[in-house]
Parts: structure tokens; sequence; C-alpha cells
């Protein structure tokens, strides 16, 4: 921007929303409304700052990097205000102002804008359907995420038919856009929900996780890796028939996407993506990484995850079981992975490192690869890699890789 001569921007806390991006500017003849429209008419949604706050010059440390520390609050401009008109508006809006921790939210305020993220939209749906009865879909919210056009909407998805499934084999999180689908294959405990995170950060794309099929009692356990890549092939050929094909894997996740791609290419399609988050080849995982059923029915972060997206369940009979599925799920198909053979895929693999206790799994895949190992690495444990600071940027990167297999074509 022409009055913008220096800039930062900074993830900041802000009140119990988590972290927002906020931009600060030095900018002498500078409007801080117009400098965020002058943003948000260039940039994706989740990388426009929820603030921009002007400068008289920028602190910086004896170093002469930005001084984090001596930037001031961040000051929210004021929303224009439009009360809600109707009894479907004013629920949403009070729990709008109930999940973000904000007060006197208006029809036309945004879900993100306000700070939310895709957690806290797990959170909302959850609190939309123990004050009205609708079971939302987790996508409604994101592709409709003010007061009014969720209000038009909500009501239009009640019924068993329009709500996820949660644990369903095919786990739609967007399932409207221009671009082709990416394939998110399930991680260690067998579901999706932890893409959840990426839905915000992958503008415009089809989405659609593929879980473990043991969540269904009717189905048998699976008996082999080789039997699972058929299973989730079939889903994945049902809804998109014809390639070039995009695959993404956190964890164990990205072996079988691995083995999906080969498999893929051995029938004929195209596979234009192949993306994995921290993932081992088979037999990789080295013996400090192997967990059993009973870390798994105690980790805390594993029951919050079950109880966000379910909803406040802890005393339902289905819960526990629940849980211990994942658990039994994460144990046995890792022995699966164990024994199985990792074929080699022709192909470049996008691979994102977790730093923090890096376990070196990228160079392992370097045999099984037929091309280049474009490894990115990211500042956290591998367990952290979907928050949505992380998966802000992995989304980017993954964008930008999209894009230029889709130039391409």
């Amino acid at each position: 921007h022409p009055d913008v001569a220096q800039a930062a921007v900074i993830s900041h806390d802000v009140r119990d929303t988590g972290a927002q991006l906020i931009a600060y500017a030095v900018a002498p003849a500078g409007d801080p409304t117009e400098l965020r429209g002058y943003l948000a008419e260039r940039l994706p949604g989740y990388l426009v700052p929820s603030a921009v706050v002007l400068l008289d010059r920028m602190p910086l440390t004896p170093h002469h990097k930005v001084d984090r520390a001596a930037l001031p609050e961040p000051v929210f401009a004021e929303r224009a205000y439009r009360a809600p008109r109707t009894e479907d508006e004013t629920v949403l809006a009070e729990l709008f102002e109930e999940v973000l921790g904000t007060d006197r939210v208006g029809i036309d305020d945004d879900f993100f804008a306000l700070g939310g993220h895709s957690l806290l939209v797990v959170r909302l749906v959850s609190r939309i359907a123990a004050a009205t009865g609708v079971p939302v879909p987790i996508r409604t919210v994101f592709q409709h995420s003010t007061v009014a056009g969720l209000a038009t909407r909500f009501r239009g998805a009640a019924g068993p038919a329009a709500a996820e499934d949660p644990l369903a084999p095919v786990f739609p999180l967007r399932t409207e856009g221009q671009y082709p689908p990416l394939w998110m294959i399930r991680p260690g405990a067998g579901l999706c929900w932890a893409y959840l995170g990426f839905v915000e950060h992958l503008p415009e794309r089809q989405l659609y996780g593929i879980q473990a099929r043991e969540y269904d009692p009717a189905k048998p356990p699976t008996r082999s890796v080789r039997e699972m890549v058929d299973d989730y092939l079939a889903h994945l050929l049902e809804i998109q028939p014809e390639g070039p094909y995009h695959l993404l894997g956190w964890s164990a996740g990205g072996t079988i996407a691995h083995a999906m791609a080969v498999e893929l290419q051995r029938r004929g399609h195209e596979v234009a993506l192949l993306a994995m988050l921290d993932s081992a080849t088979s037999g990789g995982r080295g013996a400090e990484n192997v967990i059993e059923v009973n870390d798994i029915l105690e980790d805390v972060k594993t029951r919050e995850l079950v109880r966000n997206v379910l909803g406040e369940r802890n005393h339902d009979s289905a819960y526990l079981p629940l849980l211990r599925t994942m658990a039994t799920i994460t144990v046995e198909h890792a022995a699966l992975l164990d024994r199985f053979t990792t074929p080699v895929f022709d192909g470049d693999l996008l691979f994102f490192t977790a730093t923090v206790n890096n376990h070196k799994f990228a160079a392992q895949w370097t045999p099984y690869i037929s091309g280049a190992v474009h490894e990115h690495e990211i500042p956290c444990e591998h367990r952290d890699m979907v928050q949505p600071a992380h998966a802000a940027l992995i989304g980017a990167v993954i964008t930008a890789a999209l894009a230029d297999t889709e130039n391409s074509h």
C-alpha cells in the first residue's frame, strides 16, 4: 500500500478465542479500516488481519528485529451493528457471543472475522444442537458464517440425512468449491476430525476425509493394508470417478495415502499431489513411538477431541466405547502397517516435518519416491501439526502446490 512505510503481522492471543492475526503499520496518512479493506480485496479471508494498528515507528530490538513485546495491544474497529430480526437470529447471535467470548453480535457479523476458528466451530455446532435441537453440519458454518447466513440455512439442515455422521466412512469437510477434491486420509485413530483445522485454510477446495470402517459395528475389521486401500479407493472413486487425484495424510494417514496413490497409478489414474504430515514408512515409526491402547484411553487431548466433536457426552454410554474403538484401531492398524511392504510412488512428495523432537521421517521416503521429496519444516511437535496456527501455514503451502498442479493441466 502506498501509505505504508513499514509493516509487521503477528499472531496474537485475543480473549479466549485463540490466535488472531494483528497487523502493525507505520503509515502516517493511513486509515486502519481502509488498510484492512485493501488487504481483504487481495487476500483470502484467513490471511486478512483481524485488526490494523497504526504506529509512529516500528519498535526494534538492539539487533534491529521487530520488538514484539513493545507492540501495543490491538484495537478492534467498531462493527456496523444490525440487530437480530427473528428468533433464530437471536439464538444464533447469543451463541456466537457465548462461544467467541464477545458481546453485541449483529446479524452481519462473521464468525471467523470475530476470531472463530475450526475448533470453535465444533463447539458452536454442539451448542446450537443443544439449544435448538437442530444438528447443523460443521461445513454449513464454514459456508454460511454470518448470523444472518446461518439462520437462513440451519433449519434446512435439520434431520439425520443432512447432518454429518462423524463416524461415517466418508467425512465431508467441504462439498462445494470450484476446485476438485483434496482427499484427507485418516490418521492413526481412524477419524478425520483433526483435519477440520484445515477447512478455512484451503479456500474454494472440495475436501473429503476417508475414515476407518471399524466404526460401523456391522463391518468386519480390516485384515491388511491392501484391503484397507481397496476399501478407501472404492469410496474415493464413487465420489470422484476421474482424476487427477490429490491425497494428503497425517501420521499413519500419510503412509496409507502413499499406498493409495501407488494403487491409483497401477489402475491407470493420475495422482497430481501426494502430501504427508510427518508420516513414517511402513515399519519406520521406531520402538519409541509405539503406543498401547491404555495410552490412548488416558490421553487428555484425545478425550477432549471426542467430547468437542460429539458434544458434552462424557456420561453418555456411547462415549467410552467410542474412545476404546479409537484406541483399538490405532494399535491394530499400526501393526498392519508395520507388516506392509512399502511400494514406490512415481512422482514427487510434499512432506511436512514437525521439527520439535524431529523423527527424521522425510528421509525414510527417498527409496519409495521416484521424484523429489520437497520437505517443509513446521515448528511444532508431531501431534500439534493440525493446530490452527500450523494448519494455516501448511494450508498455504498445499494451496500453492495444488495451484501448480492445476496450472500444469
